[in-house]
């Protein structure tokens, strides 16, 4: 546990309404909750909105860039900047299931 320096004018008005420990470790819970909801949406926004500018989903791309000379031509002359995507995509394919992960294991305490 980590501990965290409160104004002493919020813990005087906290303790009026009961135990000041546990309304802060709720609060922080639900800041903490919102914010990783947040990430989750970005990443799935940015995520859906390579699959919509691809037409595939990040797994198919790596395949098809790799295998189908066809749409590897068609991608590097459509998408010239293509690698700066994959290298975002990728990052968000990858991150996402570590914030739903931390949103299951939050929600659950």
């Amino acid at each position: 546990m980590t501990t965290i320096a409160i104004d002493q004018k919020y813990i005087d008005v906290l303790t009026s309404f009961g135990d000041a420990n546990e309304m802060i470790e709720e609060v922080v819970r639900r800041y903490t909750l919102k914010r990783i909801r947040e990430r989750i949406s970005f990443l799935q926004s940015e995520i859906a909105a390579f699959e919509a500018k691809y037409g595939l989903p990040y797994e198919g791309f790596l395949e098809r860039i790799g295998t189908d000379e066809a749409f590897s031509a068609h991608i590097h002359k459509m998408h010239p900047t293509w690698v700066l995507d994959l290298n975002r995509w990728e990052f968000d394919v990858y991150d996402l299931p570590l914030w739903l992960g931390r949103l299951k294991s939050i929600s659950n305490s």
